[in-house]
């Protein structure tokens, strides 16, 4: 069949008949109908892994319970207050003495007259809080009796630097510069008095009259 051609000529020629079949071969297999579905369930199979899988319709609707229930500003706590948008721990404290005060809040909207709560404040959290049972609560103020509340004796009116008698010292000492040692010397002011008078200067300033003294240590100002 290859007689007159050289080794080197018999070995090209055998080459190209070689790469002839395997390009009809795979031609073929390429038109295949069975070729082609097996590679498609391949690439569907390769998209199947990676992407994610579907949550059901149901679960796009779901709500955690933590957000959904609903604060009850008659029972809640410091720390449920707190987590309320805008109030932080002296608005909360100021909360539940005008619910101390007052035995319980009668609707949402008096939340206003609460020292450092207004309209704006109110509408960020108006729908995260509740009221309760306000009926079953006038029943029980209405069966605890009223006491009524022990007025302090008024006090001298002072200058702006008011001082107070240390205990074991003749002297006096400036309320709106001394050290929490120095507070503790004070008669009847121990170590949580002494921390309200100084975390009320650090916020508000120095005290101006004996009067705002007196208002704080019978908790009657929010620090």
């Amino acid at each position: 069949m290859f007689t007159g051609l050289t080794h080197r000529e018999q070995g090209v020629l055998l080459l190209l008949i070689l790469l002839i079949a395997v390009g009809l071969g795979v031609n073929h297999f390429r038109h295949s109908p069975t070729a082609n579905i097996k590679l498609l369930q391949g690439n569907q199979a390769g998209q199947s892994e990676n992407k994610p899988t579907a949550s059901p319709a149901w679960e796009k609707f779901q709500t955690p319970s933590s957000s959904v229930r609903a604060i009850n500003i008659n029972t809640a706590t410091m720390e449920e207050l707190c987590s309320l948008r805008g109030i932080g721990p002296a608005k909360a404290r100021c909360i539940i003495e005008y619910r101390t005060a007052n035995k319980c809040f009668k609707e949402i909207d008096e939340l206003i007259n609460v020292r450092g709560i207004g309209e704006a404040t109110l509408a960020r959290f108006r729908d995260k809080i509740t009221l309760g049972d306000v009926g079953a609560m006038k029943e029980e103020a209405a069966e605890t009796p009223t006491q009524t509340p022990v007025t302090p004796p008024p006090a001298p009116p002072t200058s702006v630097g008011a001082q107070l008698s240390p205990v074991s010292q003749g002297g006096k000492i400036n309320i709106n510069t001394a050290s929490m040692e120095e507070l503790k010397k004070l008669n009847g002011i121990g170590v949580v008095k002494a921390r309200r008078i100084i975390d009320y200067r650090r916020i508000h300033g120095p005290f101006r009259s004996t009067r705002d003294i007196i208002d704080l240590l019978h908790d009657k100002c929010c620090i």
